[in-house]
């Protein structure tokens, strides 16, 4: 055994620093690998759902929520509302007749942020698509359409059964664009 000399416990004390921080920088890696592995999960079950959602068939759809929705999922709309899962699906049922070709449909992650089985998302929903206007929301009811819209979310998610499943999705500053024209609804007077 090496005898300890005053000028040696400085050493000792840089090594163990080292070590420390070695250790440091292993545990954040570990806990960058779970997080890329959520990453991985999430933005697979999202091009699942938006793979469906460009084939207009709702029975698609429905199955590719269904993988990764929570039971007790809500949709928080840009305008506040809030949809129960079960009127998320009927208001996707709606919709898939009334689009005629989707364009793009993609769902860009910008930031998660892990706290053991739960994760909070952030990113850009991106839609663009051909739809009649079935709600004279754009103009003459029935007359087709071309929307892009751009959405910020904030998604709610929690690890159960080894899987992530949505919790909330929170919709925001969406933007509109329709025809080649950027849309502002009309404030609704009541």
């Amino acid at each position: 055994m090496t005898k300890m000399t005053p000028n040696s416990r400085p050493t000792l004390r840089r090594v163990a620093a080292l070590c420390s921080a070695l250790s440091g920088l292993t545990l954040a890696a570990a806990g960058s690998a779970r997080a890329d592995t959520a990453r991985r999960e999430i933005q697979g079950d999202y091009r699942r759902f938006t793979a469906a959602e460009t084939t207009l068939q709702y029975g698609r759809i429905r199955k590719a929520a269904a993988s990764f929705f929570s039971p007790s999922f809500t949709l928080y709309t840009p305008s506040g509302k809030a949809l129960s899962y079960a009127q998320f699906l009927t208001e996707m049922k709606v919709v898939t007749t009334e689009n005629r070709a989707v364009k793009e449909d993609a769902f860009d992650t910008q930031t998660m942020t892990r706290r053991g089985n739960a994760l909070t998302e952030t990113g850009v929903y991106v839609f663009s698509r051909t739809f009649l206007d079935v709600d004279q929301d754009f103009g003459a009811k029935g007359l087709p359409h071309s929307l892009s819209e751009r959405t910020h979310y904030r998604g709610e998610w929690a690890k159960t059964g080894g899987h992530w499943t949505l919790q909330s999705l929170r919709l925001s500053g969406r933007t509109q664009i329709v025809d080649g024209k950027k849309f502002v609804a009309a404030k609704k007077r009541g």
